[in-house]
């Protein structure tokens, strides 16, 4: 009788305690557009702000509070959502740079986009 009593007290617990530590959301570090732009190349960001404009074919305009950026966003991202201006969106993905030494600016600057995240 002790051991059906332990098991079920058990099991009762782990009922509890388990969702409680999936339910944890994880600390993302955010990163602004402005921070960003002043990363190394291939360095991973993730940026919190809003898709505001379909510029063309797979081009839209990024805007968080500190800046705007153009992005390639592929079909497969949206996950079969429609660009909705006042959704909030993850952007997760990584810096590119193209530093060509024959131009006088600093190379081009770029987020590599490797996922978009509706945060609910």
């Amino acid at each position: 009788m002790k051991i059906r009593y332990m098991i079920i007290t058990a099991l009762a617990v782990s009922l509890i305690a388990v969702p409680l530590l999936f339910s944890a959301e994880e600390e993302i570090e955010i990163t602004t557009i402005a921070d960003a732009k002043e990363l190394p190349d291939d360095t991973e960001v993730t940026l919190k702000g809003y898709v505001v404009e379909k510029l063309r074919d797979e081009y839209y305009l990024f805007r968080d509070d500190t800046d705007q950026i153009e992005l390639e966003i592929k079909k497969h991202h949206w996950k079969d959502r429609e660009m909705d201006p006042g959704q909030l969106v993850h952007i997760h993905g990584e810096v590119d740079r193209d530093d060509d030494d024959d131009d006088d600016d600093d190379g081009s600057f770029e987020i590599e986009v490797k996922e978009l995240e509706f945060p609910e």
